[in-house]
């Protein structure tokens, strides 16, 4: 945005706040990223920062996450509306139906919004952990589903070394979940036979360890 954003390009109260919903939608990008790879479950990335700081993180990043997106959307909406001239529920009502991947886009956010409600501790607590669990495991979704808005839609991601180091990016996390979401388990679970009694008291023990992973 820094270097794509031309001097006295944002001289009014409307581009001042396209340009501040553009800022906050690259750091929420980047932090989805981050909370999807402090979560991946690699082993590399626990035994360097520990189990119990990523998880505290995850949590503190969670909340930050959600005020990013929501503070974007309001900021691009009224952005637009002021330059426009609409009222802010026509524009965004337009935003939605008209640009790119939009609908994509407020699906995973309404899922990044439910996801955080329940992870509240009082909703938690409220909560079977097995629907809990299913619901936050559609988090992921909001990473497949908001891609495409991200790429089509985002004014700062076109640049040449936007266009190489978000693809890559997002290769990077979506590796790193799938090793330690899925290849991992498994290979650790193959990897410790036993026979009789004690095999199925190890495979017991390393299938919890596996669904703890999931």
């Amino acid at each position: 945005w820094l270097f794509d954003t031309p001097g006295g390009s944002v001289n009014d109260s409307a581009t001042a706040m396209l340009a501040a919903g553009r800022i906050t939608g690259l750091v929420s990008g980047y932090i989805l990223f981050i909370q999807l790879l402090m979560m991946s479950r690699v082993s590399w990335l626990e035994e360097w920062v520990g189990a119990r700081d990523l998880l505290r993180w995850h949590r503190w990043l969670g909340t930050t996450l959600v005020v990013g997106v929501l503070t974007h959307i309001v900021l691009i909406v009224y952005g637009y509306a002021l330059t426009s001239q609409d009222g802010v529920v026509d524009q965004g009502w337009t935003i939605i139906t008209t640009f790119p991947d939009m609908i994509k886009a407020v699906i995973a956010t309404g899922i990044l919004v439910v996801v955080s409600v329940t992870s509240i501790r009082f909703a938690r607590s409220k909560l079977p952990y097995e629907f809990w669990h299913l619901l936050h495991f559609a988090g992921y979704l909001v990473l497949l589903l908001g891609y495409g808005h991200q790429v089509a839609t985002g004014a700062d991601l076109s640049g040449r070394f936007s266009s190489v180091f978000w693809p890559g990016l997002s290769a990077l996390v979506i590796s790193a979940l799938v090793w330690g979401r899925l290849i991992e388990p498994l290979w650790l679970n193959a990897r410790r036979p036993r026979s009789g009694a004690g095999r199925r008291s190890e495979e017991r023990r390393v299938g919890k360890e596996c669904r703890s992973r999931w």
